[in-house]
């Protein structure tokens, strides 16, 4: 089993659960590669994707990491219209954004201010890694990103909350 966590004091908690069978890695998600990590039969990304400003650097690291049997679930938040919950601010509109070539609907949330030191963006450890906005995409475009990567055989899963306003947890296996 290998962990991968890029904010320092998220790693070093992880470091306290590592023994013969669990291994962490300080590494950023969007920079995983295969050849580097190894390819795994099953991915778990728990609170990750709705933090990235690009969610095809993700979904390119895990097409690196996967093969063609490998399950990767996916947990996380999705946008929706209306106000999104627990958010700051008025929930902003649906957008359209082209990541690759491809054009993708969701929200765009502020992760932190312009001009945040890193060594600020390390230690709020509830936000991205880097980027100071993120894109959270609807459920289609979610669906569809995962098919634009070769993931097509979904399945939803709820969360412990059924009622939960961010959505479902969606497993993608890829089709042979």
């Amino acid at each position: 089993i290998v962990g991968v966590e890029a904010k320092s004091d998220n790693y070093k908690a992880c470091l306290k659960l590592q023994n013969q069978r669990v291994n962490f890695l300080k590494l950023d998600c969007r920079c995983l590669r295969g050849e580097e990590v190894g390819v795994f039969d099953f991915v778990w990304c728990w609170g990750l994707i709705y933090h990235l400003d690009d969610p095809t650097l993700l979904m390119k690291a895990l097409v690196s990491i996967t093969h063609e049997k490998s399950w990767v679930c996916i947990d996380g938040h999705v946008a929706i219209d209306g106000e999104q919950a627990y958010m700051p601010d008025p929930s902003p509109p649906i957008v359209q954004k082209v990541f690759g070539g491809r054009t993708y609907a969701g929200k765009l949330f502020r992760e932190f201010e312009e001009g945040t030191p890193p060594s600020d963006k390390d230690k709020f450890d509830k936000a991205s890694l880097d980027n100071i906005w993120s894109f959270w995409l609807t459920y289609d475009s979610m669906i569809k990103l995962f098919t634009d990567f070769g993931f097509s055989n979904i399945t939803e899963f709820r969360s412990h909350n059924p009622a939960s306003p961010f959505g479902p947890g969606l497993v993608y296996q890829p089709v042979d």
